[in-house]
């Protein structure tokens, strides 16, 4: 199962791998090893000296967003996050708002000119440099086989381990210094008296720890922070979460997300990333509108699959150079695939199934007096759409599905909305087919987040992230906002866990106080239990009456982690919440009465389990977590992942 973010928190244990990471077969480096910096401090970067900020400088929140086409940086001002700074390009293609990405790391390209800030690559081979981080974070076969992209990357990393590595490295540092230059020229034009105080990174949902290490390491060398600092000053949001928020925090698009729901109507929201590089997805749990406040959370964890326009460009241009070397018997230079490439930019969004109208032409015409024409037929073309967005299509399929029968069976009080946006939409047979799958699942419409005259639209994903980091509650807030948990149980003989949990906490909204409901279940030997939460149970739960369990479909798994009943008998759960603001610690005990000593009032039998689990607010889920940001659940609660029989694996 992949990790989540309240199993794992943060990146500290994992930047020990940050120079040494795994062969490729999937095996993690160890995480006790000290960390290093691979051949960076002597080989030669750009020139690219960051100015001191000036003495009693405010700090400003950075957003970063690196796609496979371009990076995008984004300024939050201290106190005015309703005025944020656009870092602009002047000299990038169309988008004003996008730097290069790509670098040249094949060939001889001297080590100072790896990163290319300009779209003209003089006819140089080019990768885009996001790539980069599946060599450097070790990714598992399994991952990397979604990336038919990296296959040369990994192959030169085999070849020559050290030195492309250093290479790779080398060429994501310069890129980063040159987006940080330019925040910096920023800052000064305007005359801010800001520094960058901590920044805010999308990635996306497949990376783990083992990522954010190695994009710490590096963007926060390009910062000139040292790695304790950095891990203390960066943030992690998968790119769907940044979507979600700029999708439910922004004025352009707050009233179409919840679909001008009345107080009390709630509905999950399914967002969708089509991006380049991958889609990525999230679910959300919208709780309605109370006054002028839009309340959320994820429900699951984030989702994604390597799927995209880029990889239908990539399989396009290894099909004319297939057909290239059958006639003429040699391989397509390089020159040759980038104008090939830039065919393809112009028309992919017309190709696809339906849309493809006969063959197609790619010329092409290099320094070398080379020039041809390839012709792909239509099949040839249907065939390439089909390997690059086939994944998506599937992943996609699961989730609405899921979504229909879970609203048809009334688990969801109003129908589910599903949002969609990234550059892949861009191909109308992709955009047909999503819709047409979404509408026979009787969801539709589909809401679009593709507005004319938005003009940070290509910067949604940092605008989101920025306003989650904004609107952040401390985790008394997030109790206080009527947080209710129960204990969710799944029978030793049963596949599946029970749809729902009896609470035993929560807080009385209308009341102002908290409410602990007597609750003790019956349980056999080998049954397993795990704690959910409703951030928003006591909002609306009455003092008095019959008291209504937590159903899981409007509920995120808090804590997965709980010891196997080792014998019949009644359990029952107690909490206490200690500490101020986001210094707060749960005490959590667990008793179970053996099933003989029930009626009995003192017993010396009973079986207890006490944990102290230190909490945290998750910006991007805006959820609360166990655990701490810069550590794994595991090595702050190492007793929590020993059942009574030894076993130290983790429930799901």
């Amino acid at each position: 199962m992949r990790r989540t973010r309240g199993q794992q928190a943060a990146a500290a244990a994992a930047t020990a791998a940050v120079a040494q990471t795994s062969n490729g077969k999937g095996e993690k480096a160890a995480r006790s090893k000290p960390s290093t910096t691979v051949a960076t401090n002597n080989a030669p970067v750009i020139d690219l000296t960051v100015v001191s900020s000036p003495r009693h400088s405010q700090d400003a929140l950075l957003g970063i967003d690196l796609g496979s086409s371009g990076i995008r940086a984004c300024l939050m001002p201290p106190n005015a996050p309703e005025k944020l700074l656009m870092i602009h390009n002047s000299v990038y293609g169309n988008d004003s708002f996008t730097f290069p990405a790509n670098g040249r790391v094949f060939g001889p390209v001297r080590p100072a000119e790896i990163y290319l800030s300009k779209v003209d690559h003089d006819g140089h081979e080019v990768v885009a440099l996001k790539y980069a981080f599946y060599i450097l974070a070790g990714a598992s076969d399994t991952l990397t086989g979604e990336y038919p992209l990296i296959d040369k990357l990994k192959a030169e990393a085999i070849r020559k381990p050290k030195e492309f590595r250093a290479r790779l490295r080398l060429g994501l540092l310069q890129m980063f210094r040159y987006v940080i230059l330019k925040v910096h020229d920023s800052i000064a034009a305007g005359r801010h008296p800001w520094r960058i105080g901590k920044a805010c990174i999308t990635i996306p949902s497949q990376w783990d720890l083992d990522f954010e290490a190695q994009y710490s390491a590096i963007l926060g060398e390009a910062l000139n922070w040292s790695q304790d600092y950095a891990r203390d000053r960066m943030m992690f949001f998968y790119e769907p979460e940044g979507l979600a928020h700029f999708l439910l925090h922004t004025q352009l698009y707050m009233n179409d997300a919840i679909a001008k729901s009345q107080a009390h109507e709630h509905r999950p929201c399914l967002v969708l990333d089509f991006g380049g590089h991958s889609m990525n997805g999230c679910l959300y749990y919208i709780n309605s509108k109370r006054g002028d406040t839009l309340n959320f959370y994820a429900m699951e964890d984030a989702f994604g699959v390597g799927s995209g326009g880029e990889q239908f460009a990539d399989r396009l241009v290894k099909a004319c150079d297939e057909v290239w070397l059958k006639t003429s018997r040699t391989p397509l230079r390089p020159e040759a695939k980038v104008q090939i490439r830039e065919t393809i930019k112009k028309y992919f969004a017309y190709w696809g199934p339906g849309k493809t109208t006969g063959e197609q032409k790619f010329f092409f015409c290099d320094d070398n007096d080379d020039s041809g024409v390839i012709r792909l037929s239509e099949e040839a073309i249907d065939e390439c759409w089909a390997g690059a967005y086939k994944p998506a299509l599937d992943l996609v399929e699961n989730k609405v599905e899921y979504l229909k029968q879970a609203y048809k069976s009334g688990k969801f009080e109003n129908k589910p909305l599903v949002v969609a946006a990234g550059g892949s939409l861009l191909n109308e047979a992709l955009n047909e087919a999503v819709e047409a799958m979404v509408k026979a699942a009787g969801l539709g419409p589909i809401l679009k987040v593709t507005k004319q005259g938005v003009s940070h639209d290509a910067q949604r994903n940092i605008v989101g992230i920025l306003h989650s980091v904004a609107k952040a509650l401390t985790v008394l807030q997030f109790l206080r906002q009527g947080a209710g948990i129960a204990m969710q149980m799944r029978q030793a003989q049963a596949d599946d866990w029970d749809d729902r949990g009896a609470p035993f906490w929560y807080y009385w909204v209308e009341g102002k106080q908290e409410i602990r409901p007597q609750c003790k279940i019956r349980v056999q030997a080998g049954d397993r239990f795990r704690l959910i939460m409703n951030p928003f149970y006591g909002q609306d739960v009455k003092r008095f009456g019959k008291l209504p369990q937590i159903f899981v479909a409007r509920a995120y798994n808090f804590l997965r982690k709980f010891p196997i009943m080792p014998r019949s008998g009644l359990v029952e759960c107690f909490v206490q919440w200690v500490g101020e603001g986001n210094e707060v610690v749960m005490h959590l005990e667990i008793v179970l009465t053996p099933e003989e000593e029930e009626e009995e009032e003192d017993t010396d039998s009973r079986i207890r389990w006490r944990y102290k689990l230190p909490l945290f607010f998750d910006c991007g889920t805006r959820c609360m977590m166990p655990g701490k940001r810069s550590t794994r659940l595991e090595d702050v609660v190492p007793d929590l992942f020993t059942d009574a029989d030894g076993d130290t694996s983790m429930d799901d």
